[in-house]
């Protein structure tokens, strides 16, 4: 997936949405129904780890604990033992929570 496809999916996930307003343009709107601006950015999830720390809040219990195994899986596939899941990119973690929820899409 394209940053672009992970953070629309990362957002939807997250509860934002997006609406076409006739002939006013299209927006976004977070889970509180504000709109996209610069106070209620649409966030970034693939490149800022601010933003994948919220978006893990949703997790649940279960989701949780296979959010940790495939951030250990990255850790031990592209780093070795030594590096811990929490050495991630925002990138990565947005891969792995995307896995976990079922809405990742290889290309």
């Amino acid at each position: 997936m394209n940053d672009q496809q992970i953070r629309i999916a990362i957002a939807e996930a997250c509860g934002w949405r997006f609406f076409r307003n006739g002939g006013f343009g299209t927006r976004w709107y977070s889970k509180g129904g504000e709109p996209d601006t610069e106070a209620n950015k649409f966030p970034d999830y693939p490149n800022d780890l601010n933003a994948m720390h919220e978006a893990e809040k949703i997790l649940n219990s279960a989701q949780c604990n296979e959010y940790e195994w495939r951030l250990g899986c990255f850790a031990l596939a592209s780093d070795g033992p030594e590096k811990r899941h929490f050495h991630k990119t925002a990138r990565q973690r947005a891969e792995a929570f995307l896995r976990t929820i079922g809405k990742w899409k290889s290309e």
